[in-house]
């Protein structure tokens, strides 16, 4: 249990937030019970999802549209819900190859590592020099 939120409400935020971030659109306790397969009904869903906007964490759009996550909700899934995938070794070690070439320019390196961390997270990658 984190802080404020029950077992249950965190795997419905952490739920919720995954689907929101698939589709950008609002997520109704249907598609949480459907999807996601908690064991609960929908109907129970949707009370937890009560509490959790009255606690801040999600918000209607409009009164027939699903929940969003706030700020909040957000923070609470990165410090908490989500976890790290650990690289393999070999994944390491080809990072450490990539890494470690001779480049003559910061830029270079920064682009490289860009280049690395897009391709193995399968998200964008960015870099910046320090100041």
């Amino acid at each position: 249990m984190i802080g404020e939120i029950s077992l249950r409400e965190e795997k419905i935020l952490k739920a919720l937030i995954n689907e929101y971030i698939l589709t950008a659109k609002p997520v109704s306790s249907r598609a949480i019970a459907e999807k996601y397969r908690l064991g609960i009904s929908s109907a129970t869903i949707r009370n937890s999802m009560q509490d959790l906007e009255e606690k801040g964490l999600l918000k209607q759009p409009h009164p027939s549209a699903g929940r969003i996550p706030t700020d909040k909700a957000y923070r609470i899934y990165v410090d908490n819900l989500i976890k790290p995938e650990k690289l393999t070794l070999p994944e390491k070690e080809k990072i450490k190859k990539e890494l470690f070439s001779d480049y003559t320019a910061i830029e270079d390196l920064l682009a490289q590592t860009s280049r690395i961390l897009g391709r193995t997270s399968s998200l964008l990658g960015v870099t910046i020099a320090p100041h």
